[in-house]
């Protein structure tokens, strides 16, 4: 992250397109590991009935700032433009990096490391936390492997790209999210004005999304806390491809970003929840989706030319093509892992009748193994069923 805010903040000193590009690669470069490393540390603490709400709450911040980036670039303009001979769009780039770096030197103090590894913890507390993340999640924690042997393991699981899936038809129509301020652009308001109606459809998508986390950890259940906010997201690409009446169309990015990133974070939590072991597969899976995801980003601007203002006809055809898509998926991995659990049941059916001793009384089992674990056996806690 001290790195990210130092590329960042470099990107004041370019003078050319070449320069610009050679920042740009290396703050992606650098910036890659941070999402799925935020989210792999999460799931490492807690459970998967609490995992979706920390996801939305980690990711509030990415809504907020995308409600309030522009006011906070538009009072740099209007204060510090010129100033010691420096533009403003160069002081935006030396505040936000050097914030970044100052927040990034506090949190290595604080941010805590796996729960049997923190030293700041009693013994007593890191067992606790140990043990319930072992009990919640299907298998010990003992086991380990190398890292190759969790890419494997993960790109082996269809259930990795079938969330893959679901991640990159959600990034596609969420990249609506870079032209909301010229979609409130085309109402005709001031500039002033015109920052200040970006704001709310943000605010709305982040107090959805933390509601709808919420709900979904306490009922356990993942699917239709996807599929439905869905719904109303591809209702917004609709009304916004059928109308231009301001009313309309402004309401409609509230369905949008609501719809699409309301549940964002449900699918997110939903990789730790239904790959939660061994570790190096869970740390595998999180980047490889993220990854897949993020894919959306290239070709998603094309969708959007100046040309096809102000509906943008185009990418709001594409993108409840997209929302439909990811309802489609989300109810076949659901079907998916319906069949799984049917296969645990068996397993552990089994595995209770093999326990068996001579006499025909039942032997105490602590675990079953998994045999359709993708590249390779896993041992899971007896009970233990993927969340729907």
């Amino acid at each position: 992250m001290a790195v990210w805010g130092i590329v960042s903040g470099l990107t004041a000193a370019v003078h050319n397109y070449t320069g610009l590009v050679l920042v740009r690669f290396f703050l992606g470069f650098v910036e890659a590991p941070y999402f799925p490393g935020a989210l792999f540390l999460l799931s490492s603490w807690y459970t998967r009935e609490e995992l979706a709400l920390r996801t939305s709450i980690l990711y509030a911040g990415s809504l907020l700032s995308g409600g309030f980036g522009g006011l906070v670039g538009a009072g740099v303009q209007a204060g510090l433009n010129g100033s010691r001979g420096i533009v403003s769009w160069r002081w935006l780039f030396i505040i936000e990096g050097s914030v970044t770096v100052f927040v990034s030197i506090c949190a290595s103090f604080i941010i805590p490391d796996f729960p049997h590894t923190t030293r700041w913890l009693s013994q007593e507390e890191r067992a606790i936390a140990t043990k319930r993340l072992q009990y919640t999640s299907g298998s010990h924690d003992t086991e380990r492997g190398s890292l190759f042997s969790g890419v494997k393991m993960a790109v082996m699981d269809y259930k990795v790209w079938l969330l893959a899936v679901i991640i990159i038809t959600k990034t596609s129509a969420g990249a609506v999210t870079s032209f909301i301020p010229t979609l409130v652009a085309t109402f005709n308001y001031s500039r002033v004005d015109t920052l200040l109606l970006v704001a709310p459809p943000y605010v709305f998508a982040t107090i959805i999304a933390l509601a709808i986390s919420y709900s979904s950890d306490k009922r356990h259940e993942r699917c239709f806390h996807i599929v439905v906010p869905i719904f109303f997201g591809m209702a917004g690409f609709i009304i916004a491809a059928s109308t231009t009446i301001l009313a309309a169309r402004y309401l409609s990015l509230f369905l949008m970003l609501g719809g699409v990133y309301g549940s964002y974070n449900v699918a997110l939590a939903w990789i730790s929840s239904t790959l939660p072991r061994p570790v190096e597969k869970r740390a595998a899976a999180i980047a490889l989706v993220n990854t897949v995801g993020n894919i959306a980003q290239i070709y998603s601007p094309y969708m959007y030319p100046k040309s096809d203002g102000p509906k943008y006809l185009t990418a709001m055809i594409c993108n409840a093509a997209f929302c439909l898509a990811c309802i489609a998926v989300t109810l076949g991995l659901r079907w998916c892992l319906m069949n799984e659990n049917d296969k645990l049941q068996m397993l552990e059916v089994q595995s209770a009748a093999d326990a068996a001793d001579s006499d025909g009384v039942k032997a105490t089992r602590e675990e079953i193994v998994d045999v359709n674990a993708a590249g390779g056996l896993v041992v899971l806690n007896p009970g233990f069923r993927y969340a729907l």
